[in-house]
Formats: structure tokens, C-alpha cells, sequence
């Protein structure tokens, strides 16, 4: 899964550069803007959107590359593959099912903070928000954080939470324009 990941990510990379810019360039021409103010910290007017661009960017070569596994996996004829690659591929095809699931998480999350990004939630309702989401993707078994705990419902609540920390910090970092991106970026 190495070569099949590491294909991903430059193409996620790529891509991100690309979308980065053309949300850019539609947000300034539809007016998407995020004026300065309170915690925000940017100097003039900012695009939004950028969010959004960087989960497709990230998510369509992922995407990608379990469709393609799924689909070698089905006609090995068409791609002889050597060794390695051959059991990257069948170990990606098997994890399709619930990195769609994950996907779905995310693609929600994007487009809530979008939304807030257009509308403004008040805090409760944004973290509402969150918290139903999450809980959809921690209902799903093997996306769950165990920690070592064989309880169920224990581990539904650690990864509901773990999400929804993760969304607010990344959602805090963005005060100030391209530090969400750099710090994801890094990590």
C-alpha cells in the first residue's frame, strides 16, 4: 500500500495547488469573501472555500487510487503487476468499503464549515453539527479508536470526541489566511 499511497499524496499534492487556485479565483469573483475581524487576523478581505478545495484534492487521488486498486484487483491480467504492488493493491481494493465511509465523514465536515463559512453558526450549533457527523463515522467498527477497550459505546464517544477536537483545532488555526493548510500540510 506504500507505492499506492505515495502516488496519492503527489497527486493530492498537485491537485491541491490547482484547485487551491481556481476556488481562489471564483470565490474573488462571486464575492466568497472573509472580511477581517474579532480573532481573524488576516490583513485584507480573504477567499473562502480553500477548505473545500484541499478535501477534493486529497480526496479524489485517494479515491482514485482504491478505485483503481478495486478494479486491478478484479482483472490482474490487465496490470502484471510485481509482487509488492500486487499485494498493495489487494490490501487497498479491501479497505475501499469503509474508506468511502470516511470520505463521506469528510466530505460532511467540508461542507459544514463551508456553510458556517457562508452563514455563521453560533458555536453550539456548529459543534451540533460535528458531533452528529462524527458519531455517523464512529458508528462505523473499524474506523473506531480502541485504546484497548472492549467496550463498544466507550469507543463511539473517544472517537466522536477525537474527531470533532481535530475539526476545531484545524478550524482555530484558521484565523490567520494559509496556517490551516501549512500546519495540515506538515502534520
Amino acid at each position: 500500500m506504500r507505492i499506492v499511497l505515495a502516488g496519492a499524496f503527489c497527486s493530492a499534492f498537485l491537485i491541491s495547488v490547482a484547485l487551491v487556485l481556481i476556488v481562489r479565483k471564483a470565490a474573488l469573483k462571486w464575492g466568497l469573501m472573509d472580511h477581517p475581524g474579532g480573532r481573524k487576523q488576516h490583513a485584507g478581505a480573504t477567499p473562502l472555500g480553500g477548505g473545500l478545495a484541499i478535501f477534493l484534492a486529497v480526496s479524489l487521488p485517494v479515491l482514485g487510487a482504491g478505485l483503481l486498486s478495486c478494479f486491478l484487483q478484479r482483472n490482474p491480467s490487465l496490470f502484471p503487476a510485481f509482487e509488492p504492488l500486487r499485494e498493495d493493491i489487494a490490501r487497498a481494493a479491501t479497505r475501499l468499503p469503509v474508506l468511502l465511509k470516511i470520505l463521506a465523514g469528510g466530505l460532511a465536515i467540508a461542507l459544514l464549515g463551508l456553510w458556517d463559512d457562508l452563514r455563521t453558526f453560533s458555536p453550539s450549533k456548529k459543534l451540533l453539527g460535528q458531533f452528529i457527523i462524527a458519531g455517523a463515522v464512529a458508528l462505523i467498527p473499524e474506523v473506531r479508536i480502541t485504546l484497548f477497550i472492549h467496550v463498544a459505546w466507550v469507543q463511539v464517544v473517544v472517537t466522536m470526541v477525537w474527531i470533532v477536537l481535530m475539526v476545531n483545532s484545524f478550524n482555530l488555526l484558521d484565523n490567520m489566511d494559509g496556517q490551516s493548510g501549512v500546519v495540515a500540510f506538515v502534520t
